[in-house]
């Protein structure tokens, strides 16, 4: 049976709800609707379709609108107005929201205390199904909209296993901390780099991109390289040729990077918040800081301790993307 699908942007985007989307793509028969804010791959694709949408955030696209009704609709995003416009083009919402409890920005945390009540709550409602993406994320919606917890499923997200396996390290002469991940403030990364000075055996590469970028090169040192537009592959590398990877993020209902990272082999050192903590309970090689208040110095240290712990047989089974997809699948279509 064909789903549809109401997604942020096509699967091709290299962000996080697209490679999500794309995996889905691949394993499941999708007529997805979606946007792009550029407007520079608006049109019809195979079994996507891409229209302008008038703001970067929160994608307003009234076009969406002119969709032909149906049954049921599988809506990606809570923050976006795709999600709203399904609820009115379909008899039964499937709602993965990636929720955040809170805003990214002063102005988005100003407009959340409008969105929440209003909107949000809607959606919740009037989900038939609600799929999380960790425990974190559906005890937030639990207690927040008092939502029926026996409506809402937690599906991890997934890796492609092979990608890591098959990866070769990179030659390097000095021992090496990674990030991967969107510059912004919320990821803490001014936080990592600041710590480098306590770690004058490593090198720091920050792999990625985002609006926070001219502010973290305003703090770099030596020890620290900013590295953009890689592939795929090329950062499949850098996670073999680390000695331990480093997210701190304070918003994330998942944490994607941590699971590469684990399939690399390496060992992680997490913010003691929202989900990101869900693996240093789960699994004994991620450790996790309370970054807000301990410091520096004592940051360096878990990371270089943690640096020395070897993996073995750690089990990934539950962020394999053909169970994930088969599960989302039986429940959408039941």
């Amino acid at each position: 049976m064909k789903i549809t699908v109401f997604a942020p942007k096509p699967y091709w985007f290299n962000e996080g709800q697209p490679k999500v989307l794309k995996e889905h793509n691949k394993r499941m028969d999708l007529e997805i609707y979606c946007t792009d804010p550029t407007g520079k791959e608006c049109g019809n694709y195979k079994n996507v379709h891409v229209y302008k949408s008038y703001t970067n955030a929160y994608l307003f696209c009234p076009k969406l609108f002119c969709c032909k009704k149906t049954d049921k609709i599988l809506a990606h995003g809570y923050t976006t107005f795709l999600s709203l416009i399904a609820l009115f083009k379909c008899k039964e919402l499937y709602f993965m929201p990636h929720y955040h409890p809170i805003g990214s920005s002063p102005l988005f945390k100003l407009f959340r205390t409008i969105y929440d009540p209003t909107i949000g709550k809607l959606l919740f409602n009037k989900s038939k199904k609600i799929f999380c993406v960790s425990e974190f994320e559906k005890k937030e919606i639990v207690s927040k909209f008092q939502i029926n917890p026996k409506k809402i499923i937690v599906i991890y997200n997934g890796i492609d296993l092979n990608k890591f396996n098959n990866s070769h390290p990179y030659f390097v002469n000095k021992k090496i901390i990674l990030y991967v991940g969107r510059f912004e403030k919320y990821k803490n990364i001014q936080l990592l780099m600041k710590a480098m000075k306590y770690l004058p055996d490593y090198e720091l590469k920050i792999i990625g991109s985002g609006p926070y970028l001219s502010e973290l090169k305003k703090i770099l040192i030596p020890q620290i390289e900013i590295i953009k537009n890689l592939s795929d592959s090329e950062v499949a590398r850098w996670y073999k040729t680390c000695s331990v990877f480093v997210t701190l993020s304070d918003i994330e209902a998942f944490g994607l990077t941590v699971v590469e990272a684990l399939a690399s082999g390496k060992p992680v050192v997490v913010n003691d918040a929202t989900s990101l903590s869900e693996f240093a309970d789960k699994y004994n090689c991620v450790k996790k800081i309370k970054v807000h208040k301990q410091n520096s110095i004592e940051l360096a240290k878990l990371i270089e301790q943690t640096s020395k712990i070897k993996i073995k047989n750690v089990d990934l089974s539950d962020y394999n993307w053909d169970k994930i997809c088969k599960e989302i699948e039986s429940e959408v279509v039941e």
